[in-house]
């Protein structure tokens, strides 16, 4: 009766092992994987910001060049 439920216990610590080296490896997974979704929105939301800049250069160029011409006509 105490070899069997010393195999039990043996039993057990290997299926609590396992079961942790499991969760370990899925919490590494959901780290790496929420990693990789951060860096890709920083990559996004700075391709946006540089479409801006540029957008607005333009924009900017134009009023300029808006009031050299209303200049010309003072």
């Amino acid at each position: 009766n105490a070899s069997m439920r010393s195999r039990e216990l043996i039993d057990e610590n290997d299926i609590v092992r396992k079961a942790r080296a499991l969760a370990e490896q899925l919490l590494n997974d959901a780290e790496e994987k929420a990693e990789d979704i951060r860096r890709g929105s920083y990559e996004y939301a700075e391709e946006i910001m540089k479409k801006v800049e540029y957008n607005m250069s333009k924009v900017l160029h134009t009023v300029k060049e808006n009031i050299d011409e209303l200049d010309e006509y003072k």
